[in-house]
């Protein structure tokens, strides 16, 4: 059985009075972050979540991968039937 570990990384960072924070130098080399790189916030319950955007599209379509495997199939069923043909001239 493989243990799989990780390290948690945890800072506090000021609020300017402009509203803008400061994400450490550490956590910006660890997650490849440069000038210009474009974050994700998600507010829930009262946390703020951070993420790199660029990574969301790929973590979304594996996440739901298998629900679209199985999906095509029935909206193939659903869509390309003689029945619904009659909506083509209309």
């Amino acid at each position: 059985m493989e243990i799989l570990t990780h390290t948690m990384d945890v800072q506090t960072v000021r609020v300017s009075a402009k509203g803008q924070i400061a994400v450490p130098a550490g956590m910006r080399r660890a997650l490849g972050l440069r000038k210009g790189s474009t974050l994700l916030l998600v507010e829930n319950r009262g946390r703020i979540l951070i993420t790199k955007a660029d990574t969301i599209g790929a973590s979304l379509a594996d996440d739901f991968s298998d629900l679209l495997k199985h999906a095509e199939a029935s909206f193939r069923e659903v869509w390309d039937n003689r029945a619904d043909e009659v909506w083509d001239d209309v």
